[in-house]
């Protein structure tokens, strides 16, 4: 009997304490839960802040991002020729997520000063994380910045921001325009927001007050029944407005020559050749990594000695004071090449000789700015510096984060929420389109419409010179008709953050078709008006390339002179909108040879007195 009295208490002790156990998982599985659900909550608060901010503004409203804010206008006439603010959603915890037209950012900075007695109220989310590192037989202290690090505002490395007021911290546009209220050791660059308390029901609130460093809330929201769980403090940053290190380069101006400097005739000598995206007016490789890695070492300043000598000595040639400047830095970027010789224009300093255009990197684009520091090779299968020279290090990554990005995705539309039309015409044919072609068309299409300008038809020989020998044929396209309307719809309508005026109230209706008509014109002829594909010998294969324009004597398989790369000027005589045509209609100016004016010069040789004796040659500047 008292086997069996022990073998049943020894049973309930043990299921006694599995429950035991299993109350404890639970606990601690709730807990998570409940800590997950927090850390999940800011991430709904933003997301939800953006969709309210961007959806359902149709074409009178537009929105602009910044970090920690977006701001939606309209286009009610406001200060400085602008549109009034209508709303600013704040990306940050505040006790009001909202705000009308009456949101002002010196009243918001005014409301911080004492943050740091009100911890109840509010909390620093840049407070540096301190961690101790040896060096040598010392131990030093390393600050870590989880927005902005504060040696971006310190001149001399003393860990206090003194940059404040009308000077740029270490990187050019980066100011604290006033003393920052709560700056001490422990908090050198604050950045406080407030604490928004989590109810059980799920609701956000903010203290009403604060005894003894104890929250004080609203008695009827905040009750026995429905206690405070938990609070969140949290502030978004905008990583389209930051530099990305996978697309941003060193830019090199190129524009077409007009007239007879040298930085014009260095423009016409030394045009950038195919792929040789960093010269490419409007490209994404024209943003220029100096800006920020200026800060990492004198030696990637962008100096004058380091623009072409051409532009500044008149030699009429071009070379830089530092020619590896470029190549030194594009060496270290995922996508941009500096080439061979006569693969590109070597930043502007040399001819393009080579006819297969500049290859296109392909190594792995960066995942974070951390992988900035590494290369994309191996040595010893350890990954190399990014930079051989060592100038790029931990401290400068740490302190170039609030300005360097690997990812800035952003919605390509125009102020009115359309889509943007593409600036790369593609033939109406799909059959007669490249890869690039097909490529371009498939980024340019929503909702099965191309945002592009088609056209009509290629050069197939002197006879059959295509439409870029017609005045009308790709303009009366079905599709260009469709887009031309489009354009003309949009350019009657205020713009939305600028006011109540159109660009028809600005330049008249005439004169907005005569702008719009001039734009399709250029960009029908002005990019990809040929198409050469090679075969393994290196010629061009006939049957796989293409001409919108009529080609150059040297690349047609049968020679001729016919309109040599030409195309007429666009006319039509009616519009989509059935809008004003002169009674000659409207004429663009295609690419064709116009004289627009005649002019005689007259330039003394030399200057003499009554007596006919030289006083100066005014070509001799030696005197």
């Amino acid at each position: 009997m008292l086997c069996v009295l022990a073998l049943l208490m020894v049973l309930v002790l043990a299921v006694l304490s599995m429950s035991r156990t299993e109350t404890r998982a639970s606990s601690s599985y709730a807990r998570i839960t409940d800590v997950r659900t927090l850390a999940d909550l800011p991430v709904n608060v933003v997301m939800g802040q953006i969709r309210q901010a961007t959806s359902g503004l149709g074409d009178g409203k537009s929105w602009t991002s910044q970090p920690g804010m977006i701001r939606v206008f309209g286009t009610e006439p406001g200060p400085s020729n602008r549109a009034s603010l209508i709303q600013a959603y704040r990306l940050y915890s505040s006790d009001a997520m909202v705000t009308g037209a009456a949101f002002d950012s010196t009243t918001e900075a005014a409301g911080l000063n004492g943050w740091e007695t009100r911890k109840a109220h509010f909390t620093d989310l840049n407070e540096p994380v301190v961690t101790p590192l040896a060096s040598g037989t010392q131990t030093f202290l390393r600050k870590t910045f989880p927005i902005m690090d504060v040696s971006v505002f310190d001149s001399n490395a003393d860990g206090v921001a003194d940059l404040v007021g009308s000077s740029d911290g270490r990187i050019d546009g980066a100011r604290i325009l006033s003393a920052l209220p709560g700056t001490d050791a422990s908090h050198p660059l604050p950045m406080p927001v407030r604490w928004m308390y989590v109810c059980e029901d799920g609701r956000l609130v903010v203290p009403t007050g604060e005894q003894n460093g104890e929250a004080l809330f609203d008695a009827s929201v905040v009750t026995t029944a429905n206690p405070i769980t938990g609070r969140i403090a949290f502030w978004t940053d905008d990583e389209s407005c930051k530099v990305n290190i996978n697309t941003a380069s060193e830019g090199v101006p190129w524009d077409v020559p007009v007239g007879t400097s040298w930085q014009d005739q260095n423009w016409a000598k030394f045009m950038p050749g195919q792929n040789e995206f960093q010269r490419f007016p409007g490209h994404p490789a024209m943003t220029c990594l100096s800006t920020v890695m200026k800060s990492f070492d004198p030696a990637f300043t962008r100096l004058t000695q380091q623009m072409s000598s051409a532009y500044t000595a008149g030699t009429g040639e071009a070379s830089y004071a530092s020619p590896d400047y470029f190549k030194n830095l594009y060496d270290m970027l995922p996508r941009t090449n500096w080439g061979e010789q006569g693969q590109s224009s070597w930043a502007g300093t040399r001819a393009v000789t080579v006819n297969t255009g500049l290859p296109v990197k392909a190594e792995r684009i960066f995942a974070s700015v951390d992988e900035f520091f590494y290369a994309s090779n191996l040595d010893s299968g350890k990954r190399k510096s990014n930079d051989s020279a060592s100038r790029v290090d931990g401290d400068e990554i740490r302190m170039a984060r609030a300005f360097l990005t690997a990812h800035s995705r952003a919605p390509e539309t125009n102020l009115f929420n359309r889509p943007r039309l593409c600036l790369w015409p593609l033939f109406a044919d799909p059959n007669t389109r490249n890869p690039k072609d097909r490529l371009i068309a498939f980024a340019a299409t929503s909702s099965g419409q191309t945002a592009a300008w088609y056209r009509a038809q290629k050069w197939v020989s002197d006879s059959n010179p295509g439409s870029s020998q017609s005045p009308d044929a790709d303009f009366n396209l079905q599709h260009n008709q469709q887009i031309f309307s489009y354009l003309q719809s949009l350019t009657a309508k205020p713009v939305p953050g600028f006011g109540t005026d159109t660009f028809v109230t600005k330049y008249g209706e005439l004169n907005r078709n005569q702008i719009l008509l001039q734009m399709f014109d250029l960009q029908r002829w002005g990019v990809n008006s040929w198409y050469a594909e090679r075969n393994a010998a290196g010629s061009i294969d006939f049957t796989k390339s293409y001409a919108y324009v009529p080609p150059r004597a040297y690349v047609r398989q049968s020679g001729g002179l016919v309109g040599e790369s030409s195309a007429l000027p666009t006319k039509v005589s009616a519009l989509p909108d059935g809008g004003p045509v002169p009674p000659d209609g409207l004429k663009a100016f295609g690419r064709w040879p116009t004289v627009v004016e005649v002019a005689v010069v007259f330039m003394p040789t030399e200057i003499r007195a009554k007596n006919n004796t030289v006083l100066r040659d005014s070509f001799d500047r030696s005197r």
